[in-house]
């Protein structure tokens, strides 16, 4: 059975009843090591545009973003406890750090190469512009930089859930990873994609709160997503009803005798 997105959402939260506090603490962490890493480059920064200094900014900016996908698959890899258990464990954020960290590295550098072979044709409108002073070139830009949003769009909803398949099944290769998250996704994109719009309320409230909300509604989002895929996957009907075995009591035995 596929749910729908609302009822994603409803399990989402009360999954989410008790756990919160673990997974704010993992979302902070992961910020707060990036950001200490990333600091003393950003000192780095000139006013030149394409100085020395921003682009060693640039590169380590774009490494940094690429190694740490280490931490979030440690906060997925919580979502998935708090999905099938009930229970978040911090011991989870940790724990690639020494188990194969190199898969999810090398996994998110190939996105991230995806990514920029999507988004030639928005270079190609950027060299448009920047050597024609036609406006008559502005419409082409336009379609091009379409183009890309298309591209980087379908991309996105056909390989965004593959560190859950790598973290599901550790000896699976990187390849073979991307092949099973692009099958599982062929009929789902238009739900995935509906779920993540569903999500742009939250992200204007995190902008009304001066980024304060992203605490709480980054797990909620991370949450219902790694729902989706246990959905997808087959998986989430199984999953709660076990978990309705484990917190429904059984009946107490009536004798008549007594």
């Amino acid at each position: 059975m596929k749910r729908k997105v609302k009822e994603l959402k409803r399990i989402a939260r009360k999954n989410l009843t008790g756990n919160y506090t673990l997974l704010i603490k993992a979302f902070i962490w992961t910020n707060a090591l990036v950001m200490l890493v990333e600091t003393p480059f950003s000192m780095l920064r000139t006013e030149a545009l394409w100085s020395s200094q921003n682009i060693i900014y640039l590169i380590a900016l774009i490494l940094i973003h690429i190694i740490s996908i280490i931490l979030v698959c440690g906060q997925y890899k919580m979502h998935l406890s708090l999905a099938r258990n009930g229970k978040a464990d911090f011991k989870d954020y940790f724990s690639l750090l020494k188990n194969q960290p190199d898969r999810y590295i090398l996994a998110n550098l190939i996105l991230f190469g995806i990514s920029l072979i999507c988004l030639i044709p928005t270079f190609a409108s950027l060299a448009i512009l920047y050597l024609s002073e036609s406006l008559t070139m502005i419409l082409p830009a336009f379609v091009l930089n379409i183009i890309s949003l298309i591209l980087v769009t379908y991309t996105t909803l056909s390989y965004n859930l593959v560190f859950y398949i790598l973290l599901d099944n550790p000896d699976i290769t990187i390849v073979s990873a991307l092949k099973a998250t692009r099958k599982m996704m062929k009929r789902h994109k238009r739900r995935y994609l509906y779920m993540q719009l569903s999500f742009l309320g939250l992200l204007l409230l995190n902008v009304l709160s001066f980024g304060i909300g992203i605490f709480w509604t980054e797990p909620y989002m991370t949450q219902t997503t790694t729902l989706f895929y246990l959905d997808t996957k087959g998986e989430l009907d199984s999953v709660q009803t076990e978990r309705r075995k484990i917190h429904t009591p059984e009946p107490e035995m009536y004798n008549q005798y007594i």
